[in-house]
């Protein structure tokens, strides 16, 4: 979209008024990037609230759970490019023996190269507060691993897109009481 030059003055004048008239200083400016860098917004794991948690609280839960190895194993290197191989040699099998067609085929691809997975807590704040990790300071969190636009990201919405109408179809437990 091409601009007047009558136009872009006064786009220009409004935003260096609106520049003039800011209504904070540079100081508390300064302070606000302070605090957003040093501060986890996140929403709760139950409910509708936010939490504002110290990052260095937040970390110290997550290392925590991380450190656990009755759930977690550190391995030395990703294991996504073999998965990814994997999945389409069996993709690539199914086309072959014409169960899907090219235009699945390339879906249930996904990208060529998936970012890597994302750990992150919501936290768990709905619990008694003397049982937090540090009580009353550090809730306890819901561990989360995003699978979004990973190598297997679309075969999970491509096996969705047909089981969630089959949810519909029995009878749900509020339905039977």
């Amino acid at each position: 979209m091409n601009l007047s030059k009558t136009d872009q003055d006064t786009l220009h004048n409004y935003h260096t008024q609106a520049d003039r008239e800011d209504n904070i200083t540079r100081i508390e400016r300064q302070a606000i990037k302070e605090l957003i860098n040093n501060i986890i917004l996140k929403p709760a794991d139950k409910g509708s609230e936010t939490v504002i948690l110290d990052k260095h609280q937040y970390t110290y839960e997550a290392n925590r759970q991380l450190s656990n190895t009755k759930y977690y194993v550190p391995i030395g290197n990703s294991l996504q490019p073999q998965t990814q191989t994997t999945l389409r040699r069996i993709i690539q099998t199914l086309y072959d023996k014409r169960h899907i067609t090219n235009k699945q085929r390339d879906f249930l691809f996904g990208p060529d190269t998936p970012p890597p997975r994302l750990f992150y807590l919501l936290c768990n704040i709905h619990k008694e507060p003397e049982t937090w990790t540090i009580p009353y300071e550090v809730p306890p969190g819901r561990p989360i691993v995003s699978d979004c636009n990973s190598e297997s990201y679309n075969i999970a919405q491509y096996i969705d897109h047909y089981i969630n109408p089959l949810s519909t179809r029995h009878p749900t437990t509020s339905e039977t009481l």
